[in-house]
C-alpha cells in the first residue's frame, strides 16, 4: 500500500489516505504498528462514504521526528494534516496503543470532533484501576523500553514470512480468534508490513510512545462532550476488556460494548462495519 510524505511544522510525516467521501475519519494506528493499518477501512469506503487519514506517529515509518513529547507533537501534526485537507469536523477512530493520542487530540480540540470510536483501546496506565489489569511485566517493559538497545529489539522482533514471532506472542498474546485470523495471508502480510515499518527507525516510535502510555493522558476526560464509544472483545488477551469498562464512564458521553468471541486483532479487522455504523444519536 503506497504512502505519501507531508512537510509539517514538526518535520516530515509519512501518511496514508483512503477514499474521497463526505464522512471524514482520522485514524490512529496501534503499538507497534504503522499507517499500514488503515487497510481495515477498505471494505467500507464506498458503502459508508468515507475519507480516512492515518499518519505515522513520530519515530514510525518515515516520520523521522525525535521528541520527548510525542503526545503533543502528534496532536500538532494531526491538526495540520486535517487542515490541509480542509476538514473542519471529523471523527476519530483508534486501535489499541493509538488510543491515548486520539483521545488526547479530542481533549485539546473538542470543537473539531464529531465522535470517537475506540477499538481494543489502551487505558490510562497512571490510574490504579487500569494498571491492575495489566501484567507487571508489561508495565516494566514500557518503563525500560526507551533504554533497551535497538539491536536487541531488532533481533527479538525479526520477521519470518509465514511464521509467528514468539517474542510478540509472549507480550501480545493472541486469542483463538486472533490466531485464526492471522493465518489469513493478506492479514498476516499486513501485520508484518506494519511491524516492519515500526522497526525502520530502530523502534524509535514505540520508544517515544511508552512514556505517553504511562502518563495521565486522560486528564480532563470529564470535560469531553463528544460521544465516545469503547469496543472490546471478551477474548482480548493483550488488553483486558476490564480496561474499557473502567475508561468509558470517565467520559460524560462514554459507552462501552463488549463483543463476544473476539480478541485484540479480530475486533478491528472483522467488525469494522458494525463499529462504524453505530449510531450515537439513537442510543439511550
Amino acid at each position: 500500500m503506497p504512502y505519501q510524505v507531508a512537510n509539517t511544522s514538526q518535520g516530515r510525516v509519512s501518511y496514508r489516505k483512503l477514499g474521497h467521501g463526505k464522512r471524514k475519519i482520522l485514524f490512529f494506528h496501534g503499538f507497534p504498528g504503522s499507517s499500514r493499518q488503515i487497510d481495515i477501512f477498505n471494505s467500507e469506503l464506498q458503502s459508508q462514504d468515507l475519507e480516512v487519514l492515518c499518519f505515522d506517529r513520530p519515530g514510525y515509518h518515515y516520520t523521522q521526528i525525535k521528541t520527548a513529547d510525542s503526545l503533543n507533537v502528534t496532536v500538532k501534526i494531526a491538526m495540520e494534516l486535517v487542515s490541509t485537507l480542509s476538514w473542519t469536523k471529523f471523527e476519530v477512530v483508534t486501535v489499541s496503543g493509538g488510543t491515548p493520542f486520539g483521545i488526547g487530540l479530542a481533549l485539546q480540540n473538542p470543537d473539531s470532533i464529531r465522535a470517537i470510536r475506540v477499538i481494543s483501546g489502551l487505558g490510562d496506565l497512571s490510574l490504579p484501576s487500569v494498571r491492575k489489569n495489566f501484567p507487571t511485566l508489561s508495565i516494566y517493559g514500557l518503563k525500560v523500553l526507551p533504554v533497551v538497545p535497538t539491536r536487541l529489539i531488532r533481533n527479538a522482533l525479526h520477521i519470518n514470512p509465514g511464521r509467528r514471532n514468539p517474542f510478540i506472542d509472549f507480550f501480545l498474546p493472541p486469542s483463538k480468534a486472533d490466531f485464526e485470523l492471522a493465518n489469513n495471508k493478506d492479514v498476516r502480510d499486513s501485520l508484518n508490513q506494519s511491524l516492519s515499518e515500526a522497526l525502520e527507525q530502530g523502534f524509535l516510535g514505540p520508544k517515544q510512545d511508552s512514556p505517553v502510555f504511562l502518563s495521565n493522558w486522560s486528564a480532563g476526560a470529564a470535560g469531553l462532550k463528544a460521544p465516545i464509544h469503547f469496543w472490546h472483545g471478551d477474548l482480548d488477551n493483550v488488553i483486558s476488556n476490564k480496561v474499557s469498562e473502567f475508561m468509558a464512564p470517565l467520559f460524560p458521553n462514554g459507552k462501552m460494548t463488549l463483543v463476544k468471541n473476539h480478541g485484540h486483532l479480530s475486533l478491528s479487522i472483522t467488525l469494522i462495519e458494525q463499529i462504524l455504523k453505530f449510531d450515537f444519536a439513537n442510543q439511550p
